[in-house]
């Protein structure tokens, strides 16, 4: 069969298989296509481009407001309640007395709020002489001090620096004092373990001591003998390696060439009393045990004691002395390395004492002034809540204080009578809590557009009304001014300001974002460089952790975590990219299209 024919086949037969199995057709080109939009799309990978806002951590105002509506009260009473508790002192007015806003009606005890004020404004003068103090310019006495103390460390250190030196003298001339008497003592002690004295030429003395005493005491001979024989060995080992390293160095030899010497002598040293101790506890065991059965030893062993005797007493004395060395040689040593970190120590202190204060210890201590600045405020503002005064002006009527009453937030102390316009809003129980009696509120007007008012919080029920399940407490304003186009009954829009922070830093609050109850902004490390407001990357910024206070919902302010002037991220937007734009458009172009943008996706 030609092949036109077999194609013509192949697709009739294909096309009845389809009219037959339309279901499993359909299924086998779905499969098909969506195998090739997989393929296509892992051979046209992007990548993500993110275009991010930055802005500047800045020191600002930021003033946090409460909103609340109501209506124009058609009272002219406002309830006078105590902020504080405790102890009337001191009753001023008395029913009927006509007062104005501020005015003073009664104190209550403040023995512990005033001393905190004494303590908090001793505090803030602590704060100010430190600064004070902090800025002062270097005296030429503090100059000249720095100086003596640099001096005088480099002088310690020469010192030092010649001490050591007499040191690894004075060990080396040790050293060769030992090896005066080792060559000595090391014959000695070989004639004691290894001649012939004792059994007449015929044995080695050690042999000859432990053959006349393994007849009383067999298993003590042996390990006398035994033990004598392997601790002469080692000192005799010891002292063949120390001698020839001791002939391979001189007075002019480096110093840890000495040190390492000085070292190994020590241990032969030690090797060597070792050795002369056993092999006169050896020979006394001898003696003793002749002696036990009324036989007398021979006179080579007490010749032989005597003389180990004094070459412990030689080997003591070197001992003593090259251990002096080696503590003084560290001694010295430690010296140096306290002398170096003197110097470097006090040309800082120098350098830092010419170049005055450090920035960050000044804003550190300015920080310090405006917390105990705070703490004083706040001292002063607790303080005066002892002192009942009249919210605003007026008549005093239903006057309930006496010397001596008790009283609280929820007292009634009096009521004042005025002819001032009172605004009755009512607010949740969260609104409420932030809110107190003195905050400015500004008044707006359903009824009498582009009115603004001022007023002040003159009351604050201290009981909540429940209505539905929700809790409200209702809350009194007067009018700083009055405008007789507002009449009673109207609605008032009010906006409370409930907290204002100045010349604190403040970030944009897009910027403040929240992961697991933690509180963070972004930022690029490194800052990208220039004065810019944006940038397109596919870096990632990292994490700042930081501690919020007040928000105006524009601006947040930031209390701990970030310094004015760094850089941080507001916002960002991404957009997907092609990662190659000739593979693309050449991808592409082998399926008969053309190469597209990509379109943006806002985060």
């Amino acid at each position: 069969m030609s092949m036109p024919s077999r194609v013509s086949t192949f697709f009739t037969q294909t096309r009845n298989y389809i009219v037959a199995h339309k279901v499993l057709s359909a299924v086998i080109a779905l499969v098909v296509v969506g195998g090739g939009y997989y393929t296509y799309k892992k051979i046209d990978p992007v990548q993500v481009q993110t275009t991010y806002a930055l802005t500047i951590v800045q020191t600002g105002t930021i003033i946090s407001t409460v909103s609340a509506s109501g209506q124009v009260s058609p009272s002219d009473e406002v309830t006078v309640n105590p902020k504080a508790s405790g102890q009337v002192t001191r009753v001023l007015v008395k029913d009927g007395q006509s007062v104005s806003a501020g005015q003073a009606l009664a104190y209550i005890d403040a023995t512990d709020e005033y001393n905190s004020v004494q303590s908090a404004k001793a505090s803030l003068e602590s704060a100010e002489l430190s600064l004070q103090k902090l800025q002062e310019p270097a005296t030429a006495l503090q100059t000249t001090q720095a100086q003596d103390a640099v001096t005088k460390a480099q002088q310690n250190q020469i010192t030092d620096v010649s001490n050591l030196a007499n040191e690894y003298t004075s060990a080396y001339n040790d050293i060769v004092a030992t090896f005066l008497d080792l060559p000595t003592i090391q014959t000695q002690l070989q004639d004691v373990v290894t001649g012939t004295e004792a059994g007449h030429g015929s044995q080695w003395n050690i042999d000859y001591y432990e053959n006349a005493a393994i007849n009383w005491d067999n298993a003590d001979a042996l390990a006398g003998r035994s033990e004598t024989y392997g601790d002469y060995q080692t000192a005799l080992s010891a002292y063949t390696s120390a001698y020839a390293d001791y002939q391979e160095t001189t007075s002019t030899s480096a110093t840890s060439t000495v040190l390492s010497l000085l070292s190994e002598t020590y241990t032969t040293l030690q090797s060597q009393q070792t050795a002369l101790n056993a092999a006169n506890s050896f020979i006394q065991f001898y003696e003793t045990q002749v002696k036990n059965h009324s036989q007398n030893p021979v006179s080579e062993a007490d010749s032989s004691i005597s003389t180990l005797s004094s070459d412990i007493a030689k080997i003591n004395s070197h001992l003593s002395a090259l251990q002096n060395d080696k503590n003084q040689i560290t001694s010295d040593q430690t010296a140096l390395i306290n002398d170096a970190s003197s110097i470097t120590e006090n040309q800082e202190s120098l350098s830092q004492l010419q170049a005055g204060p450090d920035a960050l210890d000044l804003q550190s201590q300015q920080l310090s002034i405006q917390q105990q600045q705070n703490a004083l405020q706040q001292a002063e503002d607790n303080l005066a809540d002892y002192t009942i005064t009249a919210p605003i002006s007026g008549m005093i009527a239903n006057l309930d204080l006496h010397v001596g009453d008790t009283v609280g937030s929820g007292t009634s102390a009096a009521t004042l009578i005025t002819d001032q316009d009172i605004a009755d809003l009512s607010l949740n129980e969260v609104d409420a809590a932030k809110v107190s009696v003195g905050q400015q509120v500004t008044l707006t007007f359903d009824a009498i557009p582009n009115l603004s008012l001022t007023g002040t919080i003159v009351d604050v029920s201290p009981l909540g009304t429940v209505s539905q399940g929700v809790v409200s407490y209702d809350v009194k304003v007067s009018f700083t001014a009055q405008d007789p186009r507002v009449k009673a009954g109207m609605t008032v829009n009010a906006d409370i300001q409930t907290a204002v922070h100045e010349n604190v830093l403040e970030v944009p609050a897009s910027a403040i974002k929240t992961l697991n109850g933690s509180t963070y902004v972004q930022a690029f490390d490194p800052v990208i460089p220039g004065n810019v407001t944006s940038v397109t990357t596919m870096n990632s910024p990292v994490s700042v952790p930081v501690t919020v206070g007040i928000s105006d919902n524009t601006n947040t302010e930031i209390d701990s975590g970030l310094t004015a002037g760094q850089q941080i991220v507001r916002s960002g937007s991404s957009a997907a990219t092609a990662k190659s734009a000739a593979s693309t458009a050449t991808t592409r172009g082998g399926f008969g299209g053309h190469g597209g943008g990509a379109a943006a996706v806002r985060l």
